[in-house]
């Protein structure tokens, strides 16, 4: 029997079945787990470590999950701060996020036909943590467990020891895991994030730290990374909450399993919009004229080539697609316009437009100081910053004094750390080696690579380097 999938926005709030838990569940895995280190990943590799507060209130809760990663990654070696971080998820989600709910829909809250709202629905209970209850315990141990070793805190801990660990805490009285949500206003918050993002930027080791990080991938047939086990236990907590049915572990890896029907949707979607987006090139192509495309995408020179300026197909071409097929949600981008960051420093794109389709080809073979030098040779770019796009591994820094940012701290003489006589994909596959504990075979054909450096005093992006092996 096939089962009916509901809105996402409705699932979340109102589930009414033990499905709707599991689906719930499977999310928050994403919200607790692989979003806070793309999101750290993502401010680290733009350099912008400061949070505007309209993207903050689009979405406190992340701000609040990012905020207390920060916290544990600034004490990797603080095990009290730990495994209180479970307790303190427990108490947000059963406890916190249902007094949220019930103020923006309270109990005799009625619809617009004078109905009570609630009537088709179920109410959920707050659940107070209960080291006895198994569900309970078992959703912190396994929280606790898919935290750890995604940060890579290597805490060495079993079952027995962090029962003991929790009841001296409760036993204790000590609710201080709990402040962060009692005590912290949306604008606190913020601000003490801020902080700490502020401390991240001048910490060069806890930064290559975070890039080195893995973000963790959803693993059901793997038990001993405990992702099953914390569908499960928060599926079957939800339900007591909402007074839905539980389920046993078996129905729970079943249900999770059943991604057939969102694979086959999911390359539908992407192969529609890629015919749509060829159409649209072969467009561009007939009515620019096939000797000018000739001219403008034929390899010019052995070393490096690059999208050249073309009105025509600038204002036709090719576009960036995101869908949500969760929430119904596509977005075509528009082509990249000059942004502006902190300190009003205006960063100049080369060229003027582009989108991600369009890349920089350098032959492989050089080393970071090659590549430095080809650079300054055909732009006249002086690089800052070179890494890696899929790790966000750093290969080459070069900290500027002049920067009105950097004025309190004391001038670097050298211009890096690493070893700039090295050849890239030597980096490259050093890094794969040491992060996959294996040989690496020769599948790979290019590496990705972006570079951030100033033209005379212009801070200015290039689009994204395809390095060929």
């Amino acid at each position: 029997m096939s089962i009916e999938k509901v809105p996402q926005c409705t699932r979340r709030k109102f589930p009414k079945k033990i499905e709707d838990c599991i689906d719930n569940a499977r999310d928050l895995f994403e919200e607790l787990t692989r979003i806070p280190l793309i999101y750290l990943k993502e401010i680290i590799g733009k350099n912008i470590f400061q949070i505007e507060k309209e993207i903050f209130k689009v979405s406190i809760e992340k701000h609040l999950i990012l905020y207390k990663f920060l916290q544990l990654l600034n004490n990797k070696n603080d095990f009290s701060n730990f495994f209180s971080i479970g307790l303190f998820f427990f108490d947000y989600i059963f406890s916190h996020k249902i007094d949220l709910l019930f103020t923006q829909y309270p109990l005799d809250l009625l619809d617009e036909n004078s109905k009570p709202f609630w009537r088709n629905k179920n109410p959920p209970k707050k659940i107070i943590f209960n080291i006895v209850d198994e569900f309970s315990f078992n959703f912190v141990f396994s929280l606790l467990k898919i935290i750890n070793n995604s940060l890579q805190l290597n805490f060495d801990f079993n079952e027995d020891f962090i029962r003991t660990k929790i009841k001296e805490k409760l036993d204790s009285n000590d609710n201080s895991y709990k402040s962060d949500i009692k005590e912290f206003s949306p604008d606190v918050l913020l601000e003490k994030l801020n902080f700490l993002l502020t401390e991240l930027k001048i910490k060069s080791n806890l930064i290559n730290y975070i890039n080195n990080l893995i973000v963790p991938e959803f693993e059901k047939d793997k038990p001993e990374l405990y992702h099953i086990s914390f569908i499960h236990n928060y599926a079957n907590l939800e339900a007591k909450s909402y007074k839905i049915p539980r389920c046993d572990k078996f129905y729970s890896f079943e249900y999770v399993g059943k991604i057939g029907p969102t694979i086959i949707t999911s390359i539908a979607t992407v192969a529609g919009f890629m015919c749509l987006q060829i159409f649209g090139l072969f467009a561009n192509m007939i009515y620019v004229g096939k000797s000018e495309i000739n001219q403008k995408y034929i390899p010019k020179q052995e070393n490096l080539e690059i999208f050249e300026e073309n009105e025509e197909l600038k204002e036709n071409g090719l576009h960036n697609l995101v869908f949500n097929l969760g929430s119904n949600d596509f977005f075509l981008s528009e082509f990249y316009e000059p942004k502006y960051i902190e300190l009003g420093l205006k960063v100049n794109d080369l060229p003027e437009k582009y989108t991600n389709w369009e890349k920089i080809i350098i032959q492989g073979g050089k080393s970071i100081k090659d590549l430095i030098n080809l650079l300054k040779e055909r732009y006249g770019l002086i690089p800052s910053l070179i890494y890696f796009v899929d790790n966000n591994y750093q290969v080459y820094e070069k900290p500027n004094s002049k920067d009105p940012r950097n004025k309190n701290k004391k001038e670097d003489k050298k211009e890096t750390k690493k070893d700039t006589g090295k050849n890239i994909e030597d980096i490259y596959f050093e890094i794969l080696k040491k992060k996959n504990n294996k040989c690496i075979d020769n599948k790979y054909k290019f590496i990705f690579i972006k570079v951030k450096g100033k033209i005379s005093d212009t801070l200015v992006k290039l689009p994204v380097i395809k390095y060929i092996l």
